[in-house]
């Protein structure tokens, strides 16, 4: 062996100092920046009650800050964190800010920063039972644990031998995840029975169901798995109804297509609204559709009983998913249970040799959770939840839950007070969804007015047609006091706005008419309804009353949507 290549060999023995070479740091260095950092993680959030609840730079401000090639040699730790605090801090806009009360929330807390750590530390990819003995077996038991502790059926745990979960990287994954899987199996159903056909012929015919109110994920899934996607109304409470559905599946199956799928949630992204479940799930049985129920936001409120009625009609279900990130502490991931793991399965496993008859429920590979999705690499990511349900407990994750409900309902009753204000949506969970009393306009140019005072962080949709501001109460340093102030700020931005109008004549007086009374006026508006908004959107005037007080009635009435059965979406167009 020549000299060069002995030295070659010499140089990657290991030695005892070789750490500081491939982890970037020396051992000591390491310590004291990551003491460094918790303390500055510390005194960050401590700090976040001061700083503005919208970011006060715009996208573009940070390329002129920083260099236009990576740098050629190491650079010091402190000048790296440095540049962090004065370059990127500003831009940092922090769901956790308790002014924020606009998207839902995202999760953390301490024991859930250390578990990133630790998971990113530890060099494991759960991918299978061989690979990641200990990643996959406490993933299924964290999943049983959270399964039980928000009053899920037995058939979703694992230790039911046929059900199980998964961890995902979000909600949007598994709605993706789940048209997959459900599509691979309709597919197989329908080749069995006209066998004369292909298998993208019988895609072409199949047609899944979601309401307006789902979650916009699912548009974009069922674009992307080239489904069929027909979107049905919601009744005036905005949610989706077991006779809609069944409505359109009869007028499909007529046309000859082949209904094989439909979504219900559990807490919308708008207005936090319910679906009917029992009546959803009794049709889908009935009509052998799977049923898929997304509670990305709601399932988390599951953990306190006095929200279980929600979950009426879960023995339905194929399958279910929860955002433990949404409110229960946890940094990002999604959780999907279902009540059949084999069949789940079946439709990401690629080696024909896992394909047979004799496998049993309890075979390696339906826990190796390569087969229940598209990634492959996956982290460790039932570590944090381990954490956070060991260090809170059932009971901490509830009064977290109760809190932030509460703190919620300081600020709606705040504005049920104000007659210049309507309460949008029932209010549930801690989404509170409001308007000032008049047009769309006015309400997008109050919205433009809260924003711009950068104190509260809102958010805006569109529900049947009209524009609503939500105030979504989550994050778990907001307080009563919090509301009153985010109450002040948005109640001083409509006196202005409405004072505004007054002086320049728009209107007459202050007072405005509710929806649906008369205005004097010869088209039936009022001269509130006129005024123009720099960014309009949407259209017209839904003329009806929600109930001035928040019900939870233990049925959902005769309050059916009319009209239309909705619009199909397809790929193949």
């Amino acid at each position: 062996m020549d000299a060069e290549n002995s030295m070659s060999i010499m140089e990657i023995e290991p030695r005892s100092d070789y750490l500081g070479e491939i982890y970037g740091m020396e051992p000591h260095e390491f310590v004291q920046a990551g003491k460094g950092l918790m303390e500055y993680i510390v005194k960050f959030i401590s700090s976040l009650r001061s700083q503005p609840a919208v970011a006060k730079v715009a996208f573009g401000y940070l390329r002129p800050m920083i260099p236009e090639k990576s740098p050629n040699k190491p650079e010091d730790w402190d000048k790296i964190m440095d540049d962090f605090d004065r370059l990127i801090s500003p831009g940092v806009q922090s769901f956790l800010h308790p002014r924020f009360v606009s998207y839902f929330p995202l999760g953390s807390s301490f024991p859930s920063i250390l578990g990133e750590a630790l998971i990113a530390s530890l060099g494991t990819l759960a991918f299978s039972v061989e690979a990641a003995p200990a990643a996959t077996e406490l993933e299924n038991i964290c999943l049983d644990w959270m399964a039980k502790a928000t009053g899920l059926p037995d058939f979703f745990l694992f230790k039911s031998k046929k059900g199980g979960g998964c961890m995902q990287p979000s909600a949007s994954d598994v709605m993706m995840v789940i048209m997959l899987s459900a599509r691979h199996n309709a597919i197989q159903k329908y080749k069995k029975k006209n066998p004369q056909m292909s298998e993208t012929d019988i895609l072409g015919k199949l047609v899944m169901y979601s309401s307006e109110e789902t979650h916009s994920c699912v548009r974009k899934g069922a674009k992307l798995c080239l489904i069929n996607h027909r979107v049905l109304p919601t009744d005036d409470r905005f949610r989706f109804r077991g006779a809609t559905l069944e409505k359109a599946i009869k007028a499909d199956k007529e046309k000859g297509l082949y209904p094989f799928l439909a979504f219900a949630t559990i807490g919308t992204t708008s207005t936090a609204s319910v679906d009917a479940i029992d009546e959803l799930g009794k049709v889908c049985k009935r009509e052998d559709l799977y049923f898929h129920v997304d509670g990305a936001y709601g399932g988390c409120f599951m953990i306190c009983p006095e929200y279980r009625h929600f979950l009426k009609g879960i023995e339905y279900v194929d399958s279910y998913n929860f955002n433990p990130n949404k409110n229960l502490l946890v940094a990002p991931d999604s959780s999907l249970m279902v009540r059949n793991k084999k069949n789940h399965t079946s439709a990401f496993m690629i080696d024909a040799a896992y394909l047979n008859d004799e496998d049993t429920e309890d075979s390696a590979q339906y826990y190796d959770y390569r087969n229940w999705g598209i990634a492959l690499s996956r982290r460790f990511r039932a570590l944090k939840l381990w954490f956070v349900m060991r260090k809170y407990g059932v009971s901490g994750l509830q009064e977290h839950i109760r809190r932030n409900v509460a703190v919620a309902r300081v600020f709606e009753e705040l504005i049920r007070k104000d007659d210049r204000f309507e309460i949008f949506n029932d209010v549930n969970m801690s989404l509170v969804c409001i308007r000032l009393k008049g047009s769309d306009p006015l309400n997008e140019k109050l919205f433009e007015m809260v924003r711009e005072t950068h104190a509260v962080f809102l958010s805006q949709t569109m529900v049947k047609n009209q524009f609503v501001i939500r105030v979504s109460v989550d994050s778990p340093h907001a307080t009563g006091a919090d509301m009153k102030d985010i109450y002040k700020i948005i109640s001083k931005q409509a006196s202005e706005l409405l004072d505004d109008l007054k002086l320049k004549g728009k209107i007459g007086t202050i007072s405005i008419q509710k929806q649906g009374e008369s205005s004097g006026n010869p088209d039936g508006t009022s001269q509130i309804d006129k005024i123009e908004a720099p960014k309009p959107s949407g259209s017209g005037n839904l003329a009806r009353e929600l109930p001035g007080k928040t019900s939870r009635p233990d049925s959902y009435g005769e309050h059916l949507p009319t009209g239309d059965l909705g619009h199909l979406i397809s790929p193949f167009n």
